[in-house]
């Protein structure tokens, strides 16, 4: 469960997303990446919708857990395209992916480990800066 506020900073290139999650018992989508987690933040633009276009010029693109957490904070992030399904994954905090603006990406960020203040409702900060 997500909820929070969206923060748009110069949106022609970068989008920063603040949500408090709901921290749970340990979850296991997917085996491999992200492989078990506690929590999840999927960025959305300012239509709410999970799909999101790049802008005009877009090659690539990086999604990074900006929360600024210490050890022993663990992160995955996921991108997956629309068009066809394929899924970037890494579970180290960030992920680069080739982008244009003639696809959708949906970005996930997994919290894989308890906050480090072990609370049940935490904020943490994702970022796509597209390039």
């Amino acid at each position: 469960m997500t909820i929070g506020l969206v923060i748009v900073s110069n949106a022609q290139t970068t989008y920063t997303q603040t949500n408090t999650i709901t921290i749970s018992a340990a979850k296991s989508p997917v085996a491999g990446c992200p492989g078990d987690y506690r929590g999840s933040l999927k960025m959305t633009n300012g239509a709410a919708s999970f799909w999101l276009t790049p802008p005009v010029g877009t090659t690539q693109a990086t999604f990074t857990d900006v929360s600024g957490y210490g050890t022993p904070y663990r992160s995955a992030v996921a991108v997956q395209r629309r068009a066809d399904g394929m899924i970037w994954c890494s579970t180290n905090g960030t992920v680069t992916f080739p982008a244009t603006n003639t696809a959708t990406y949906q970005l996930v960020l997994y919290v894989k480990t308890p906050t480090p203040t072990n609370a049940t409702s935490q904020a943490v900060i994702a970022q796509v800066v597209w390039q």
